[in-house]
């Protein structure tokens, strides 16, 4: 069985990881997973740097194909966790859905962000550094 990992939106943001990462989701490399607050996280920043795309295109675009690709990648109901983690606030929610799900890992630039006991204690690493892209998220 491949592990599971929570993707959070900073590394759904550019079009190139995003693509790699889906692809070796796809080929069971690991599990991919994310919750509706992260597609809604990378949806807002994509938009605001670029207001040439319209809203309702990407959404239904991109961030449908990947719902329909992918309908198990859904975290649900890991929401009462959050108030327990101990992790940045702004990303509790995608420790919480880590938690949740029993994942391996949480892919993120922001490891500094996710900086805590509880994760470790549960053996859910945090990974991929920023010097990996140059992206801005």
């Amino acid at each position: 069985m491949a592990p599971v990992y929570v993707l959070d939106a900073c590394v759904l943001y550019p079009v190139v990881l995003r693509d790699l990462l889906l692809t070796l989701g796809a080929l069971d490399a690991f599990d991919r997973r994310w919750t509706e607050s992260i597609l809604d996280e990378m949806t807002r920043n994509v938009l605001a740097d670029r207001p040439d795309i319209e809203p309702t295109q990407f959404d239904a675009r991109l961030v449908g194909a990947m719902r329909r690709a992918f309908p198990a990648a859904s975290v649900e109901r890991y929401e009462h966790l959050i108030g327990d983690m101990d992790n940045h606030p702004k990303d509790r929610h995608v420790a919480a859905a880590a938690v949740h799900v029993g994942a391996a890992a949480v892919v993120t630039y922001k490891v500094r962000d996710f900086d805590s006991e509880l994760l470790r204690q549960r053996g859910i690493a945090v990974v991929l550094h920023r010097s990996w892209s140059d992206t801005r998220r």
